[in-house]
C-alpha cells in the first residue's frame, strides 16, 4: 500500500484524513455525502498518487470506513481501492487524542491499539485484495 485513508462517516458529510506509509498525514476534509464529496475524494487522493498514477494505482490505497454499505461504500470498491469496514467500537483510539482521552477516563489504562474490527471487503473484480 502506497496510500491510506480514513473515512469518519456521519449522516451528512465524511471526516476524511489521508496518510503515507509511515503515517505522517497528508491532507484531510470534511467532505458532502454524495457525487461532489466522493468526486472530491477521489481527486485528494489523486492529487497524492501524482501526476503519473494510472488506474493500476489505486489498488495501492487502503480506504478504512466505518460502515459495510451505502454508495460510498460502492463507489470505494468501484474505484479499485481495498476497502475495510471498521467497527468504531471496537477500534482504538490513536494515543493523545480527546477520544483516548476520554475512554481512559471511563476505563483505566487505554491500550490504543489499532486494527480490530475491521472488516476487508472483496474487491469489484472479485476476491479480497
Amino acid at each position: 500500500m502506497r496510500l491510506f485513508a480514513g473515512d469518519d462517516w456521519a449522516e451528512d458529510h465524511h471526516d476524511i484524513g489521508l496518510m503515507d506509509v509511515t503515517g505522517r498525514r497528508l491532507a484531510k476534509a470534511r467532505l458532502p455525502e454524495g457525487v461532489a464529496g466522493i468526486a472530491r475524494l477521489h481527486a485528494l487522493i489523486g492529487e497524492q498518487l501524482g501526476e503519473d498514477a494510472d488506474e493500476d494505482d489505486a489498488g495501492q490505497v487502503a480506504v478504512g470506513i466505518e460502515t459495510e454499505r451505502g454508495p460510498w461504500v460502492q463507489a470505494l470498491i468501484a474505484a479499485g481501492y481495498t476497502v475495510y469496514a471498521i467497527n468504531p467500537l471496537q477500534a482504538f483510539p490513536v494515543p493523545g487524542t480527546p477520544r483516548c482521552a476520554r475512554r481512559q477516563k471511563r476505563r483505566r489504562g487505554c491500550s490504543c491499539a489499532g486494527g480490530h474490527g475491521a472488516h476487508r471487503f472483496p474487491s469489484a473484480a472479485g476476491g479480497c485484495r
